[in-house]
């Protein structure tokens, strides 16, 4: 079916042609997936907080934590600002908490799409279904001009971030020319929630990945926990490394990966969650010091004896002091070396048992 296209609509879709070698109704579909996409509020794998919900903000899909925001009336809150065939995902569920989630979702209209068991919690993820008429409306022709502008405004920030280089690696947008070793090259679709590989946890990693793996042979097990645009297990892919896994609890990044992943013709391994009854032996984790300190028993029940764990994301000598003491606890890792690029480090530990 032809769509009707608006002066507007037309005039956006040809300035996007010059980043993107698509047709109109790919670009559409490009800038509708992107605005749905990116209503999910996330920070890295937890939503951040149900403060920062504005009214008019019209939601699609939300992930939240009841480890971080514990209070179901503030849920519900969030829950009611769920529009049409919305989603929402609930990590970190307690017993305590099942039953009442349960009867309060049910009664807004969810049903449950996906069970998980996720580091001794429950992951729940509803969906609801609403009439054909209310579905019709979400690719109204104001939304499509919306996400459009949005698009372009998130090409055109691509295209001004440019290449980024961190030695002896390469990053660039499709459109950019390539660098001088396509060994060491990385093409990723960059974004705001995501980044173009210039947050300093990336950069620190991204420095010294070749020295952390010299020594390791290229079926050896690796894991990117909280990947977001998929960047550290693709450079591991880059390097020839063939039994990589990246998990990330954001759809969003998942997808984003996989985008990522598409450009490059490297295959690795996306999922919500880290394979069950797998032990790894390196896990790569750039995440904030908060997540990094939760995950600590997590990151030794997934890793080999012997297996090793790069840090990263801290972003003060205070957090690096705190992370290495609280990993030292209980002589489950022994802490093996920083290695420093910039004003930023990556912390190399050893599950020792």
């Amino acid at each position: 079916m032809t769509i009707q296209l608006s002066i507007l609509e037309q005039k956006l879709i040809k300035e996007i042609q010059s980043f993107l070698p698509l047709t109109a109704e790919e670009i559409i579909d490009e800038a509708l997936y992107q605005e749905k996409t990116r209503s999910s509020l996330t920070q890295d794998f937890y939503l951040q907080s149900c403060h920062s919900l504005r009214p008019e903000k019209k939601i699609e899909y939300i992930q939240y934590s009841l480890l971080q925001e514990p209070s179901l009336e503030k849920l519900e809150k969030v829950v009611k600002s769920i529009v049409g065939n919305g989603a929402i995902s609930i990590v970190d569920i307690t017993p305590r908490h099942e039953k009442k989630l349960m009867v309060l979702l049910l009664s807004l209209g969810f049903n449950i799409s996906k069970t998980m068991i996720f580091n001794e919690n429950l992951f729940l993820s509803f969906t609801r279904t609403v009439t054909k008429e209310s579905e019709s409306s979400i690719s109204s022709g104001v939304r499509r001009e919306e996400a459009l502008k949005d698009l372009l405004k998130r090409l055109k920030w691509e295209d001004l971030a440019g290449p980024i280089q961190i030695e002896p690696w390469h990053i660039r947008s499709s459109w950019d020319k390539p660098g001088p070793n396509s060994t060491r090259e990385l093409i990723l679709r960059t974004s705001f929630e995501f980044g173009n590989g210039a947050h300093h946890g990336t950069r620190a990693i991204m420095a010294n990945i070749e020295y952390f793996l010299k020594a390791h042979d290229f079926d050896t097990p690796i894991l990117d926990f909280g990947c977001g645009n998929g960047i550290l297990a693709l450079a591991c892919a880059k390097l020839g490394f063939i039994d990589i896994e990246a998990v990330d609890i954001s759809s969003s990044a998942i997808q984003a990966a996989k985008n990522n992943s598409r450009l490059n013709n490297l295959e690795i391994k996306l999922e919500q969650t880290p394979s069950k009854n797998k032990k790894f032996q390196m896990i790569l984790a750039n995440l904030p010091t908060t997540i990094l300190l939760k995950e600590r028993e997590q990151f030794a029940e997934l890793l080999a004896k012997n297996g090793e764990i790069i840090l990263a994301g801290h972003d003060s000598e205070q957090a690096k002091e705190k992370l290495i003491a609280h990993y030292l606890k209980n002589n489950i890792f022994i802490f093996v070396e920083e290695r420093i690029f910039e004003s930023s480090s990556a912390l190399k530990f050893i599950k020792s048992r």
